[in-house]
């Protein structure tokens, strides 16, 4: 999948245009909680940078493949109006397991300057069924400098 098919399915998932699973008969017990995110306090537009983030199933069931999304907003939430800046695979977890990655960010040039949280989504595509969904955002505050040129 490109970059761009990604984000186009992260916006979709996001604006509630998708749908991905039917109802079962049983509850899943997957819960991927997005536990840490750290990233610079300042970074610079057009420049990259990188973020550390950590995702936990901290359900008793284990969990599929996944994707966590990361965009850039004005408050703590990632909505259709915020930036995408990329996104990430999360390998399958066990029941209680972790999966740590540093993932490189490039910031657009255009990013005007300004105070912004950094929002990382664990399963942006919604893909994964899922017993709690409200867990699976974590937002960090960091300043835009302007570009460099």
């Amino acid at each position: 999948m490109t970059s761009s098919s990604s984000s186009a399915v992260f916006v979709a998932v996001l604006l509630g245009s998708t749908s991905h699973h039917a109802a079962q008969d049983r509850v899943s017990q997957v819960d991927l909680v997005q536990v840490q995110l750290n990233l610079p306090s300042k970074v610079t537009a057009g420049k990259s940078f990188i973020v550390l983030d950590e995702v936990e199933n901290a359900g008793n069931d284990p969990s599929p493949r996944s994707m966590t999304g990361f965009c850039l907003s004005e408050d703590d939430v990632c909505d259709e109006k915020d930036l995408r800046l990329g996104a990430r695979r999360v390998p399958p977890l066990q029941a209680r397991q972790t999966n740590a990655f540093q993932t490189v960010i490039k910031l657009p040039a255009d990013v005007p300057a300004g105070e912004y949280y950094l929002v990382a989504v664990a399963d942006a595509t919604n893909a994964v069924v899922e017993r709690y969904k409200n867990n699976n955002t974590r937002a960090t505050r960091t300043q835009v400098l302007p570009a460099k040129h």
